[in-house]
């Protein structure tokens, strides 16, 4: 079956292969959503107190800052002693704990950060290169592939910008050692599938440089990608915030065209739908690569900043950059994965989601339009959603999965951002994992929901 610009989504197929995928999920002998450790517990109880759970992630977020049991308490003081959004029980052991002293935070501290070190373990893979490595070589063996992404966003010095490249060009050694010891997925050959490097990492510009300083991006993320091609890797330009989109886009098309690297392919850009922007900005990047010749690679995602961009929009009495409703960026996603789709001769995808239609509009677009397999990949991370990445694994091999690394309490900033998306009220991976969510409602069009225009 052919696939027209003026053809509709193929919804009934979208709808029967969500509908497979949903009974594979919910038959799963074990969910994020449905385990009996603290953590897990902890996460559920605080989804049901709205201002408790607003509390614990800032908590978490600024642990690393409360590096004397004075900052702690000083810390413990402000979350949760003094407010009366959080259970009464919780309020009151917080007071005593404070009024105990310094002698009491310095006996809490250490059992906070370990409960917090092994809720963060949940979603960072390792916190050495050994352990990185080790447990990327177990995932391999369960039929997955990896993208590696060192923790770590904006620099606050050029010191602290180098080390992040040391650190990459560190991992890459033990990585190019490790991947002689790989044999390639699906293939069994040299590449993954047959089509994708065995090594891939993600790389942030705003660990690049002090501020937006495109030369200095350019200079540190050439040296690290030197190194991937040089052991015939891949490697991602993460998007973050607003204010990086235009450089990291200017970033990602010198680097693709760099003298230094011939015509290596395996080059890929984040792109987030729910800016408003992106429709725009990905039909001109499409138009550049197509005007140049190259081919390029896009992992798309919907975004992780969005709390973020609305309070400073907000603050500054502007319209948000973003998409405020969650079907316009789900709808928003289904546009530009059918305008990679149809330029799939020069732009592969890497659909990089964790709602069951996104994915779901994706596999059965591509295959409507005869889109080779070796085009398209999905991406989920580290941690998140086993039930749904092992429903997807069975549809199709190709699930790479975004694997941070680092500092555990370097990472609490990640760390939230997760238990954000884990916790929402909207969240998707809740209700897939609820039985009484129905399946239509899971299932339906973005495009045709009644708040999307």
């Amino acid at each position: 079956m052919g696939f027209s610009d003026d053809m509709a989504m193929p919804d009934d197929r979208i709808l029967a292969r969500g509908r497979d995928m949903l009974g594979l999920i919910r038959t799963a002998s074990r969910s994020a959503f449905t385990s009996v450790q603290w953590r897990d517990w902890l996460l559920n109880w605080a989804m049901g107190h709205e201002g408790l759970k607003r509390r614990m992630f800032s908590f978490i977020a600024s642990l690393p800052g409360a590096d004397t049991p004075r900052g702690f308490g000083a810390l413990v003081k402000e979350h949760f002693a003094g407010s009366d959004d959080i259970p009464w029980l919780l309020r009151s052991a917080a007071r005593a704990a404070c009024l105990a002293g310094p002698s009491a935070m310095r006996l809490l501290r250490p059992v906070v950060l370990r409960r917090a070190e092994e809720m963060a373990r949940r979603f960072i893979l390792g916190s050495t290169a050994s352990g990185a490595v080790a447990n990327l070589t177990r995932l391999r063996r369960r039929g997955y592939a990896f993208t590696l992404d060192v923790l770590g966003e904006s620099a606050r010095s050029d010191a602290q910008a180098d080390s992040y490249v040391r650190e990459y060009l560190r991992l890459l050694d033990r990585l190019g050692a490790a991947q002689e010891r790989w044999e390639g997925l699906g293939s069994g050959g040299e590449l993954d599938w047959g089509s994708a490097p065995r090594i891939n990492i993600s790389i942030k510009p705003s660990a690049l440089a002090v501020g937006v300083d495109p030369e200095a991006m350019f200079e540190r993320a050439g040296r690290i990608y030197e190194k991937v091609v040089e052991l015939g890797g891949g490697m991602c330009v993460d998007m973050e915030s607003l204010a990086f989109k235009d450089a990291t886009y200017e970033l990602y098309r010198r680097l693709r065209i760099d003298s230094r690297f011939g015509d290596w392919e395996h080059l890929t850009l984040a792109v987030q739908t729910y800016l408003r922007d992106t429709d725009a900005d990905l039909s001109g990047l499409l138009d550049w690569a197509r005007s140049r010749g190259a081919r390029i690679s896009v992992r798309l995602v919907k975004g992780a900043y969005w709390d973020s961009q609305v309070a400073a929009s907000q603050a500054r009495g502007e319209t948000p950059p973003v998409y405020t409703v969650k079907s316009h960026t789900d709808a928003a996603f289904e546009r530009a994965a059918v305008a990679i789709l149809r330029n799939s001769d020069i732009c592969r995808l890497a659909c990089a989601s964790h709602n069951i239609r996104s994915v779901c509009a994706v596999l059965e677009t591509a295959r409507a339009m005869g889109v080779d397999d070796s085009r398209y990949e999905f991406q989920m991370l580290y941690g998140m959603a086993r039930p749904l990445r092992a429903a997807l694994r069975k549809t199709t091999d190709r699930v790479r999965l975004y694997c941070p690394c680092g500092d555990m309490l370097t990472g609490m900033a990640y760390l939230v951002r997760r238990l954000q998306e884990n916790s929402s009220n909207e969240s998707i991976l809740r209700q897939e994992f609820d039985p009484s969510a129905a399946p239509a409602k899971l299932l339906a069009n973005p495009a045709t929901a009644p708040t999307a225009h």
